[in-house]
């Protein structure tokens, strides 16, 4: 029932999202002035539309997020360990100028040290979900068999302990 619930919310969150959003307000702000035309709710609106577009935009972003946290639910992104071989993934930005260090670092460490290595653009879908299952919130970091091993770029000697111990 719990599941049904967040489904139902999420729809509703997404069609207030749709509704609410603002690319659409020059077509339904002359609409509704018309329809209010000569009453004091029709007298706030045209005095008011910088609020207008302003709150539309809230209920749109908050519409947006809420309808994906609730149909999203718990999915999640799991990378599976295959063959004994660690993990590495890189979670990074495009934004980001410590990003390339750290991906030089772990190829750098992987010529020597077998393992699985990806980079992951935390602005991609599987990015984001790695950063919702993860409290990801500064890039880069370092996921090492499913699990946040470095926040910002580690030094070489703790990167090659963390696969030798993986």
């Amino acid at each position: 029932m719990g599941r049904i619930w967040h489904t139902a919310k999420g729809y509703v969150a997404g069609a207030v999202a749709f509704v609410a959003c603002p690319c659409h307000l020059p077509l339904t702000l002359p609409l509704f002035l018309a329809l209010t035309a000569g009453t004091a709710i029709g007298a706030w609106l045209s005095a008011n539309t910088v609020l207008i577009y302003i709150i539309f935009t809230v209920l749109f972003l908050g519409g947006l997020l809420l309808s994906g946290k609730w149909l999203m639910g718990d999915k999640t992104i799991s990378i599976p360990v295959s063959a004994g071989l660690a993990d590495v993934v890189l979670v990074s930005s495009p934004t980001c100028s410590s990003c390339a260090d750290a991906a030089r670092l772990w190829e750098g460490v992987r010529i020597d040290y077998r393992f699985r290595f990806q980079k992951v653009d935390i602005t991609s879908g599987k990015g984001r979900s790695l950063a919702a299952k993860h409290n990801i919130l500064t890039t880069p970091t370092t996921l090492i068999n499913g699990r946040v091993a470095f926040r910002g770029v580690p030094k070489q000697q703790k990167a090659i302990a963390a696969v030798k111990q993986s």
